[in-house]
């Protein structure tokens, strides 16, 4: 049995392929999360410079004297700003869901039936898992997170 496939069905397979394995790698990585604390400490330094001149005169004649003070006061401000920036990244893990199921079987008069779900993320946003109910019913399922 020979298999021949058209020129339409060859471009249509490797259009789906690409889509594909692009989806794959977009999805596969999981997306870190940055954490950053900034705090910074601020210090204030003042510098006082005092020039201060006396000056003493005295009248000979009338033995008058007159004393003359004169002061200069100059302060220099400086605030100096440190600033501590740290960022964290840490790397996002894939999750596992487990459910508890409850539910009507309606095939034997609605009785109860319980279960166990598993989920995990295989690639990205698509989730694989599996699950069992009380009356015998086992299955897997295929999900997409949004």
């Amino acid at each position: 049995m020979d298999l021949q496939l058209s020129t339409r069905t060859k471009v249509i397979i490797s259009v789906v392929v690409v889509l594909g394995a692009f989806a794959t790698g977009r999805y596969s990585a999981n997306s870190p999360t940055v954490k950053t604390d900034i705090k910074t400490d601020t210090d204030t330094q003042a510098q006082r410079d005092t020039h201060k001149t006396t000056v003493i005169t005295e009248d000979p004649k009338t033995k008058n004297k007159t004393i003359t003070i004169t002061e200069d006061t100059i302060v220099n401000t400086q605030t100096v700003a440190k600033t501590d920036d740290k960022t964290t990244v840490t790397a996002s893990k894939s999750i596992i869901n487990i459910s508890a199921l409850a539910g009507l079987d309606t095939s034997r008069g609605f009785v109860p039936v319980y279960g166990l779900s598993a989920n995990k993320e295989l690639i990205g946003p698509i989730t694989v898992g599996a699950f069992g109910l009380t009356n015998g019913v086992i299955g897997v399922s295929v999900g997409f997170n949004f």
